[in-house]
């Protein structure tokens, strides 16, 4: 092989490298190869095969140059006796001649026309230590299979070796993704069907624990006593099941969103709260709040949990005292897409930062006393809502002593204006 053939050589492997790697598909391999491996090789044709089948087949993938008769896709089982298989098989490249070829693939022989195979080349294919499939190259009568073609073959084989590594990498990713995003629809189904279900019995033993406890009026000191723990377990088991409901049915994004101003729906949900405020002597402070295309129920709501939360984890010393504000965040590069970041402080009793990973947590009580209810879902149901959004939400201490909510949600698109 001359020295330009080497660079040629060279350069086209480094070619098929870069497509190969740019490659979602194995038929894409198979024409790369094909097209581009071939004739670098003076072959007429090549093929790539993939172990399938809990690694009794190959499944064979061909570009467009293909002998007559044989399909771009087909599954070939290992134990059928081909050049590629026995490469596969054995674990070791096997080169063989027209003769050769007639005598030990006669099946194969006998569906070719004379001069389609003047000699194959086939190669295991590995990575890792791990046989992931093989290729072959076919020379029609004319073709150039000498021993300087080989090493230049036996060069694409780590090429096409991590090409398939790489798609078969990705195809897991897509279908582990898939899988997960079905089996997290079918956790919110699940929660939701139970959540609801659940509801209707629960409402019923507690009227009949009243209905209980007029038909045995008056009751005694104890029984009165356990009436009581009864009454309250059902109103919790209640209140969890409408939370767990109410979080479950936040699912995936959805095209409800209306532009709206922060501050309108904080005010309306400040309305709402505006007896227990006054009743637990709150002052709230609100900074100037942007206009976004958000799913206007669910903000509400987020707002309103985290007010319940300040009020409910208050300091004995003070009275609540509660900050909002938001500041744009720096727009990504390359980018018009911009992200405002809403924070929520309070003067509480703050969180023990050893603990801020459980704070989202579904169900999570980091303070469970008598005088301090809830389920626990409060918070989870906040950074689900925030996230269908597309945002993050953290926590961290405020400045007063509490703790202090962030979380980010999309601004509009500002494009460039030159």
């Amino acid at each position: 092989m001359t020295t330009n053939e080497s660079d040629t050589g060279t350069s086209a492997l480094l070619q098929l490298s870069i497509a190969t790697a740019d490659a979602t598909s194995m038929d894409e391999v198979a024409a790369l190869l094909s097209r581009t491996a071939a004739p670098l090789v003076g072959a007429a044709n090549a093929a790539i095969g993939v172990v399938a089948n809990n690694r009794s087949a190959l499944q064979i993938f061909q570009g467009p140059t293909a002998t007559a008769g044989n399909a771009p896709i087909r599954i070939l089982d290992l134990e059928e006796i081909t050049p590629m298989t026995d490469a596969v098989r054995k674990n070791q490249s096997v080169v063989v001649g027209t003769e050769e070829f007639t005598t030990l693939y006669p099946r194969i022989a006998a569906r070719t026309s004379v001069g389609d195979v003047a000699e194959i080349a086939a190669f295991p294919l590995q990575l890792n230590g791990e046989t992931l499939g093989g290729c072959f190259f076919r020379f029609a009568a004319g073709g150039d299979l000498d021993q300087h073609r080989l090493p230049l073959m036996e060069q694409l084989l780590p090429v096409l070796a991590r090409a398939i590594a790489r798609i078969q990498d990705r195809a897991e990713l897509v279908a582990y993704a898939r899988r997960l995003e079905q089996s997290n629809r079918d956790l919110d189904n699940f929660a939701a069907v139970v959540a609801h279900d659940l509801s209707a019995p629960v409402r019923r033993i507690g009227s009949y624990l009243q209905l209980l406890e007029r038909e045995l009026a008056p009751l005694p000191t104890n029984a009165a006593r356990y009436s009581t723990i009864i009454q309250d377990q059902v109103q919790h088991l209640h209140l969890l099941l409408r939370d767990t409901l109410a979080y479950a049915q936040v699912v995936a994004p959805t095209d409800t969103r209306q532009h709206i101003s922060l501050e309108t729906v904080l005010h309306e949900t400040m309305q709402a709260l505006e007896p227990v405020l006054t009743s637990s002597n709150a002052t709230t402070t609100v900074g100037p709040l942007p206009v976004l295309d958000v799913e206007v129920t669910l903000v509400r709501q987020v707002f309103e949990n985290l007010f319940d939360n300040a009020l409910k984890y208050r300091h004995v010393d003070r009275d609540p005292a509660i900050e909002i504000g938001a500041e744009r965040e720096p727009r990504e590069p390359d980018t018009s897409k911009t992200w405002w970041k809403i924070r929520f402080a309070d003067n509480g009793i703050g969180i023990d930062p050893a603990r801020y990973d459980e704070v989202f947590a579904m169900f999570a009580r980091l303070e469970n006393t008598d005088d301090r209810p809830g389920t626990g879902v409060g918070l989870a149901f906040v950074k689900r809502v925030v996230e269908r959004h597309g945002g993050t939400i953290g926590v961290g201490p405020s400045a007063h002593g509490g703790t202090a909510f962030w979380f980010t949600l999309p601004g509009p698109v500002e494009h460039d204006v030159l």
